[in-house]
This record gives structure tokens, C-alpha cells and sequence, in this order.
């Protein structure tokens, strides 16, 4: 299975309001990635200023896309100054853009990768100037690094597997969504526990049809090749025939999930040294010089 949980962050007082954080977990049954969660949900407050707190969390179960169910589950309750957490400074204020960058390695192919995310609400006397973390890896921030990392807990990365296969596409169904493909064509790669998932770029006159679906693949196989793209809503969608497209193609999205086998932080920011690239509308604007 595949479950994305998004973590629902917010300060006290911040009138920035809140952001949200979203990790992967390969467990089973939603009760166990819900378990897991709260868990998770506990060292990653630990980790940030005493003002920051997570009210709820949605599990979503994104093995069948679009049309995936959600949960959300609440009953955190709001840290207040004093109470027991990593802060090393429990009354100094934290800031959404104060982050801290975190590096998780998993292995894909046989090779060992990572992936970078940011996560925010750090107190401000944990981050020096130049984006230096001082707490280091101890503490609370040992915790969850010894949580992300443990199998058992079913933490994840959630990987590209196959983005480049695929091929043309003959037609488009502009009522049923039915995809076509030309004599000899590749049906799309089946996805273990999923739908498969595919890209159609360069269509015109159904621009609507450029995007990621699910397929929803014939019991009998077809010749020429077709299939049916899940959630597929005319009414969202001009009828207009595929006539005008140019080279219409499908790729494949192959995600799967590959256990993190360990984390650390790279570096930080914060609201007085500046936030970090691509956050809150990207980066800082420089005044024009002449």
C-alpha cells in the first residue's frame, strides 16, 4: 500500500496561519500507518518551538489517485510556553519560515539516494546566523531521525520509477476518456497495488486530457490498444475532437516507495537571515541597482 500523511502545522498567534508537512508510509492497514502517525506526529513537535503544534493529520490512501479516500484525524492539543519539548529555550518566539532542511537516504536500483525536505516551526535560538542547526543530532532530534529510519515504522520516499517509457497516442475519447494508442503501441506499465499511472502532453483541442491519470485497463486485451483514464469528467472538457493535436504522447509514472534508511539535517534558516528558496513565494527580491 501506499499512504501519504500530511501533517497540519500552526503557531499561536501566527497570522502567517498554518502550512503542512507530508511524509510516506508502505505499512499494510490504516490503522497501522494511523499509529505510526501519531508517533511521528510527536517527535516531529519535539522537534520544533514550543509555539508550534499539529492539530490534525490526514492519511490518504493514494494507491487509486485521484479518487483516494481520506481521514483526518485529530486530537493534538496546543503546546503552550514551559511545556515539555526539544526547545532548548521554551518562551523565545518560532516562526513558520524558520526551517530546517532534512536529508533522507534510501536505496533504489541498488544505488544508495536521497531526497531533501524542509520543515518548519524551529525556535529561532536553534538556528545561528549563516544557517548553521547548533542542537545537533541529539535529543529529540535523535529521535526522530531513529524514527524515520526505523522499517518497522514504515517511513518512506516516494521515488519515480519509470518516467521516460511510453509512447503515442492514436485518439482520445472526448465523452468516455477512452485512450487509443497506434498498431504496435505499449500498453501502459502496471504498478504493483496500483492502477498504472501515465503523463499525456501535446494534445490539443482536449487540453484538458494533459495531465496525470490513472488507467483503468480492459479485462480482454485490445488491438489496437486502449484503455480507459480513470475520473475522466466531460463536462470538464471542451468536445472537441483530437484532430488538431500535434504529437500526443503518454509516459509512464511509476512511483514506488523505498524505506528511508537514515536522515540528517543539512542546514537551516530563519526569519532574520532569510528563508530558504522556493518558500512562502520563493526567493527574496533584491532592490534594482543601477
Amino acid at each position: 500500500m501506499a499512504w501519504r500523511v500530511s501533517f497540519f502545522w500552526t503557531q499561536q498567534g501566527d497570522r502567517l496561519g498554518g502550512w503542512s508537512e507530508n511524509y510516506w508510509s508502505n505499512l499494510a492497514s490504516y490503522d497501522a500507518v494511523v499509529a505510526s502517525a501519531r508517533i511521528l506526529r510527536l517527535a516531529l513537535d519535539n522537534c520544533k518551538g514550543v509555539q508550534t503544534y499539529c492539530p490534525r493529520f490526514r492519511v490518504t490512501n493514494t494507491s487509486v489517485f485521484r479518487s483516494g479516500q481520506t481521514t483526518i484525524i485529530a486530537g493534538a492539543a496546543a503546546q503552550t510556553p514551559g511545556s515539555a519539548s526539544g526547545d532548548p529555550s521554551p518562551n523565545a518566539s518560532d516562526y513558520q519560515g524558520t526551517k530546517v532542511l532534512m536529508r533522507m537516504f534510501f536505496i533504489k536500483n541498488g544505488q544508495r539516494l536521497s531526497t531533501t525536505q524542509w520543515f518548519g516551526g524551529q525556535n529561532d535560538s536553534a538556528i545561528v546566523s549563516g544557517g548553521f542547526y547548533v542542537q545537533g543530532s541529539i535529543g529529540a532530534q535523535g529521535t526522530l531521525f531513529a524514527l524515520l529510519g526505523n522499517p518497522n515504522a514504515g517511513w518512506c520516499v516516494n521515488s519515480l520509477v519509470a518516467p521516460t517509457t511510453g509512447g503515442p497516442i492514436a485518439s482520445i475519447d472526448p465523452v468516455t476518456g477512452t485512450v487509443t494508442l497506434p498498431a504496435g503501441g505499449t500498453a501502459p506499465a502496471p504498478i504493483a497495488g496500483r492502477l498504472p499511472r501515465i503523463r499525456i502532453q501535446g494534445v490539443r483541442g482536449l487540453l484538458y486530457a494533459n495531465r496525470v491519470w490513472n488507467c483503468i485497463l480492459p479485462g480482454v486485451a485490445t488491438n489496437p490498444i486502449s484503455f480507459v483514464l480513470q475520473g475522466w469528467n466531460p463536462t470538464q472538457q471542451q468536445q472537441v475532437p483530437m484532430g488538431q493535436s500535434n504529437n500526443p504522447r503518454f509516459t509512464n509514472q511509476a512511483y514506488a516507495l523505498f524505506p528511508i534508511q537514515s536522515v540528517g539535517f543539512i542546514r537551516s534558516s530563519n526569519h532574520r537571515i532569510g528563508r530558504p528558496p522556493g518558500q512562502f513565494g520563493g526567493k527574496p527580491k533584491r532592490r534594482a541597482t543601477a
